[in-house]
C-alpha cells in the first residue's frame, strides 16, 4: 500500500509541475502575441550600436561657458530625450562645452529633430546684485517698543437669559 501512495504522490507532483510549466509558457506566448511583447530582448547601445550626436553651444561675442551651465544643459537635454521615449540614451560632456548624446538603435527623424532643436542652447551672463551688508536695520531684534494703547471703546457683555428657545430648521438660499 505504501508503494502505491508514493507513486500516486509522485505522479501528482509531476502532473502539477507540467501544468505550471505549460501555464507559464502559455502566459509568455500570450503576452508576446497579444501584449506587444517580443521573444528577443532589446539590445542596448553597447550591443546594437546606435546614433551619436555632438551638440555645440552657440556663443555670442566673447561669451564663456562654465561647467554649471553645461551641466544644466545636459539635464535639460536628458529630460527632453526621456520625454520622447528614448531608453538607455547616454549623455555626457566633452571638452567642457560639447554635449555628446548616444542613442541606441535607429531613432526616428522626429526623435532626432526633437534632440537637435533644443540643442541650440544660448548661454547668457547673469549679473547678480550684492546685498549691502552695512545697511541699517529698522528693527534688528524683532521686538516691539513702546506701550500698548487701546484702539477702541470696550463694550459691556450681554447679561440675562433668552426669552424663548430658538427652534427651526436651517435654510439655504441659492
Amino acid at each position: 500500500m505504501a508503494r502505491s501512495s508514493t507513486k500516486k504522490s509522485a505522479r501528482r507532483s509531476l502532473l502539477a509541475l507540467i501544468v505550471v510549466i505549460l501555464g507559464l509558457g502559455g502566459l509568455v506566448g500570450g503576452l508576446t502575441v497579444w501584449g506587444g511583447g517580443s521573444t528577443t530582448p532589446r539590445l542596448g547601445l553597447d550591443l546594437e550600436g546606435g546614433t551619436e550626436l555632438v551638440l555645440q553651444p552657440v556663443l555670442v561675442g566673447t561669451e564663456k561657458i562654465n561647467e554649471g551651465q553645461v551641466n544644466r544643459a545636459v539635464d535639460i537635454i536628458r529630460q527632453r530625450i526621456d520625454a520622447n521615449g528614448v531608453s538607455e540614451a547616454e549623455i555626457a560632456t566633452q571638452g567642457g562645452q560639447n554635449i555628446v548624446v548616444s542613442i541606441p538603435g535607429t531613432p526616428s527623424p522626429e526623435q532626432l529633430d526633437a534632440i537637435r532643436k533644443p540643442s541650440q542652447l544660448r548661454f547668457r551672463a547673469v549679473y547678480v546684485q550684492a546685498l549691502d551688508t552695512n545697511a541699517t536695520q529698522v528693527n534688528p531684534g524683532g521686538t516691539a517698543t513702546g506701550t500698548p494703547t487701546p484702539s477702541g471703546a470696550a463694550t459691556t457683555p450681554a447679561t440675562g437669559t433668552p426669552s424663548a428657545p430658538v427652534t427651526g430648521t436651517p435654510s439655504t438660499s441659492a
